[in-house]
């Protein structure tokens, strides 16, 4: 990156952490967390508006702005933020939604600033759950995919169908069209999803937003992307539980001192930093060499990187808590849902699949 776009980033970065910093104490998280549990969606939230005056979704929905490689960097700045400040609402869901659009140059799908989240299987490059029949002037939709992140409170779903041929289209579809059912439910560390069913849904041919090539591009590129903006999101809540870890090894007393003073805490410390920096380190790599496209260098540094950061958000998330004690699994206090944040990122993106689709890619000479 240039130098003129790391210090837009570092700006973003400063700008985004003064509104966290206002808006969004713990407190009011857990506000918002209540809400979710509640059934209420973001007119709940206070850090949402300022989200939208800011621009941070303008951003990830500009057709203009799809291709320019500091776009991606950009919204790697939001998503860390989110993390660390543990964000209830779907910010990263909502801006993979608009890229995904931008991307299919159908930003203007979403131009009155409708909020679009794409189907599990396009983000996490697996096969569709969703079929697709041309009727006259439509097609018909069915099927079912679980664990919409951000589903919950979503305007507009993205979906990829399959034809009888087993070729891809994107449907972009209301959910409160007949036939739609979106059955919300909250995630063990706060934030919202739901499960997303069509049935026998119809819609216009206007419906199809994407086909053809630049659809598989854009699948390839959101797939990517969407790996390492919750990776973000995760180095963010790494960050955090670093910080209320040391934060806890100064100020608590044993034995007359600080539990810190302990050679063996203070190792432990050191590799919790460790593990986080180098994962840190991995993801900024990989956004770097993602904002050219899905190439197969950059898959391999963003394979590499989600192994990395998924390793280390469970040490993190471990050690946060055996050193906090029994405190350290409390609701009223943030390490449990720091603890429940990197869990929740392990789960959606487990080493092992990683490791695994890092296997099957071209050797290091042949993609770079």
């Amino acid at each position: 990156m240039t130098d003129m776009q790391d210090d837009v980033r570092r700006m973003l970065a400063e700008g985004i952490g003064r509104l966290l910093e206002r808006e969004y104490r713990f407190d009011q998280r857990e506000a918002m967390r209540r809400a979710v549990a509640a059934g209420q969606g973001l007119e709940a939230s206070v850090m949402w508006p300022h989200l939208e005056e800011l621009g941070i979704f303008a951003l990830a929905a500009d057709e203009d702005g799809a291709q320019a490689p500091a776009t991606l960097g950009h919204l790697s700045v939001v998503a860390e933020a989110m993390g660390r400040s543990l964000a209830i609402e779907p910010v990263v869901p909502a801006l993979l939604g608009a890229r995904l659009a931008a991307l299919c140059g159908i930003g203007g799908v979403l131009a009155d600033g409708q909020r679009s989240v794409a189907a599990p299987s396009l983000l996490y490059g697996s096969d569709s759950g969703f079929l697709a029949q041309a009727e006259d002037g439509g097609w018909r939709l069915s099927g079912h995919e679980d664990l919409w992140l951000g589903g919950n409170d979503a305007q507009i779903v993205l979906v990829q169908a399959a034809d009888a041929r087993g070729t891809l289209r994107l449907f972009a579809v209301a959910v409160d069209h007949p036939g739609v059912t979106v059955s919300p439910f909250q995630l063990f560390d706060g934030r919202g999803a739901a499960d997303v069913a069509l049935d026998g849904v119809v819609v216009r041919d206007a419906a199809l937003v994407a086909e053809g090539d630049v659809l598989a591009a854009a699948i390839e590129r959101i797939a990517l992307e969407a790996g390492l903006l919750h990776a973000c999101d995760a180095i963010g809540a790494m960050r955090a539980a670093n910080t209320l870890t040391l934060e806890q090894l100064q100020t608590r007393q044993q034995f007359g001192r600080p539990i810190g003073a302990f050679q063996a805490l203070q190792h432990r410390m050191v590799e919790m930093s460790l593990v986080f920096e180098l994962a840190d380190a991995l993801v900024e790599q990989a956004v770097a060499a993602s904002c050219h496209g899905a190439n197969p260098a950059a898959w391999r540094l963003a394979c590499g990187a989600l192994v990395r950061t998924a390793l280390s958000a469970r040490q993190v998330a471990e050690e946060t808590v055996q050193m906090h004690g029994g405190m350290g699994l409390t609701e009223e206090y943030p390490a449990a849902h720091c603890f429940a944040r990197l869990t929740s990122f392990e789960l959606l993106y487990p080493a092992e699949e990683w490791t695994e689709r890092f296997s099957r890619l071209a050797p290091l000479e042949a993609a770079a």
